[in-house]
């Protein structure tokens, strides 16, 4: 059962770039999937604990990291709104390098979470 779990859950990963949908360019479009990436990755977890393929320490580690990607997420957030307003006469606006940087390490933490989960005996 756990393979099949942990299967899926690749197949998940994999399938929009098998279907030819493009990654993320936008930084709005970055942290959407990451949220989304913490959604499945908590599901996943929550899966294998029910198989008992991770332990309750296993999971409550994946919760406090996907946790602190959830706040990374926010964070970042808030920088870019900081510098691009919703309602703003500015056409373009840059996303501030500190945002930037939030959200990829954001994306590092879901990252070594997925690596994590994956690495379970």
């Amino acid at each position: 059962m756990r393979v099949f779990l942990l299967a899926l859950y690749l197949a998940s990963l994999t399938a929009c770039s098998s279907l030819g949908v493009t990654a993320p360019a936008t930084f709005d479009q970055q942290a959407i999937v990451a949220q989304a990436t913490i959604t499945q990755l908590r599901i996943s977890a929550t899966q294998l604990l029910q198989v008992k393929a991770i332990t309750v320490t296993d999971a409550q580690n994946v919760l406090a990291q996907t946790d602190a990607a959830e706040t990374g997420i926010t964070v970042a957030r808030s920088m870019y709104l900081a510098a691009c307003p919703p309602v703003s006469t500015v056409t373009a606006c840059l996303v501030p390098a500190t945002a930037s940087a939030k959200l990829t390490a954001v994306t590092g933490i879901l990252s070594a979470v997925r690596t994590y989960l994956e690495s379970r005996p």
